[in-house]
């Protein structure tokens, strides 16, 4: 059996955490909005249903909101869930009012900065 860090990362903090602050083994994400909802970021549905974004869902045990932050310099990483192991897809949030209506969403890891997560300032 596994054991799972559940965080939260908070974008309104002026605590930056580097690369090395993130757990090296999967977690669970849930932001202060949801608090006391038992909610966690889920992205497993890349062609799915909802598109491939990246949604808030009951916390379950369950392969897709397990997420795992991967170095990729300068304090940042790219996220990627245990659902979607083996298959190269991060966890992308550059569509701003483009056709994904401001979501984040699962896609190919890619050298792009949509793909680089860092917690905020």
């Amino acid at each position: 059996m596994r054991n799972i860090l559940a965080i939260a990362i908070v974008m309104a903090f002026p605590v930056l955490a580097a690369a090395q602050d993130f757990p090296s083994g999967y977690f669970k994400l849930t932001t202060q909005f949801r608090e006391g909802s038992n909610e966690c970021l889920e992205g497993n549905q890349r062609g799915g249903s909802m598109n491939g974004a990246a949604f808030m869902d009951s916390c379950q045990n369950v392969s897709g909101q397990l997420w795992k932050a991967i170095p990729a310099g300068n304090g940042y990483v790219k996220l990627t869930t245990q659902f979607r192991e083996g298959s190269n897809e991060c966890l992308e949030g550059n569509q701003r009012g483009g056709s994904m209506n401001g979501a984040a969403f699962m896609d190919s890891c890619q050298n792009v900065s949509g793909q680089l997560w860092r917690v905020g300032q």
